[in-house]
């Protein structure tokens, strides 16, 4: 009975000591990358101005008293002028990238603005590289969000949808290191504070990819309790970008809910809104079947450069799971 105790104990205490070392070493490179985003704008002189004087440059109008800049995931802030109001947010890891939200944004056709902080290209980049490696396909240019989409769209050439989905899932797994998915399912079982982890590291660590994220509380979730696992995207950068009904389905929602479900243990449903390209990711939900899935029934988005525009406009795209063709 003692030794049972004294087990059980040694177990809940290196489980803390595990978490206490990835805590230290997030913070630790945190750190590191942003001593370099300092030093970066120390050597470009961006430091050296105020930081409102820029944004007078940028955007071309007198605009109202900003607030501070601080260390925070994200932080908003609404701009009147003449030409109209925006709204600008900073996020991504320590508040450093910025998205410009025009008026009426949720409009199709309004673009939202994005500068990248140092960190947030560099994230890119190893991405970039990862599924450059993963589907043997050539990066074009620099490192930068056109070339990253760019760089989707030639990936996905010549493939179904399931062979689209596969790729995402080899992206995905690269980035596992040795033991990675037993690690995970100790550190995280199924149940109310995993989901709620698992949210609040995707607004963390996933913002730099999508675009500003903030977390919400649901009861639409396996267990049918209140959770903070509703982890809304603004508007979804890639989804705005692309343009792509069967890549935001391919790419990302199919791949990224297998993979948590097979990989990790975890029920996921993606919900993207493709009228304003915002997005819901729902820990704790397992995802309907692909027939009463309204995401898979979506047709080709008229902005799209490799879409099919049917005359009702009632066909899902035909990159698809349900068209089963080929590009």
């Amino acid at each position: 009975m003692f030794r049972k105790g004294k087990l059980s104990h040694n177990r809940n205490r290196n489980r803390a000591t595990t978490l206490a070392l990835m805590a230290i070493t997030f913070l630790f490179f945190g750190s590191i990358m942003l001593m370099g985003d300092i030093a970066w704008n120390l050597i470009s002189g961006n430091l050296s101005k105020p930081r409102s004087s820029v944004r007078v440059l940028q955007m071309k109008h007198k605009p109202l008293c900003m607030p501070p800049r601080r260390l925070t995931i994200q932080a908003s802030h609404t701009d009147n002028c003449e030409t109209g109001s925006f709204e600008r947010i900073k996020y991504s890891i320590f508040g450093q990238s910025e998205a410009v939200f025009p008026e009426g944004w949720k409009q199709q056709a309004a673009k939202v603005q994005y500068s990248d902080s140092i960190i947030d290209r560099h994230l890119l980049g190893v991405f970039m590289d990862r599924m450059s490696t993963a589907t043997k396909t050539s990066i074009r240019g620099p490192v930068n969000y056109e070339n990253f989409v760019r760089l989707c769209f030639d990936s996905i050439k010549g493939k179904n949808a399931t062979a689209q989905t596969q790729q995402s899932l080899d992206v995905m797994q690269s980035f596992l290191p040795p033991g990675g998915e037993k690690a995970f399912h100790f550190l995280f079982p199924k149940g109310k504070a995993s989901y709620e982890i698992n949210a609040k590291i995707t607004e963390i660590g996933f913002s730099w990819l999508v675009g500003p994220i903030a977390i919400d509380t649901t009861s639409e979730n396996d267990i049918g309790i209140p959770m903070k696992t509703s982890v809304k995207i603004k508007k979804c950068r890639w989804l705005q970008e692309s343009a792509c009904t069967g890549m935001c389905v391919n790419l990302c929602k199919r791949p990224t809910q297998q993979f948590f479900l097979e990989t990790f243990g975890l029920p996921l449903t993606i919900k993207p809104n493709f009228e304003d390209k915002s997005c819901e990711f729902c820990f704790g939900q397992t995802p309907p079947p692909q027939e009463e899935d309204p995401a898979y029934k979506f047709p080709c988005h008229v902005s799209c450069e490799s879409g099919r525009i049917d005359e009702n406009g009632d066909k899902p795209c035909y990159k698809l799971p349900s068209s089963h063709k080929l590009e």
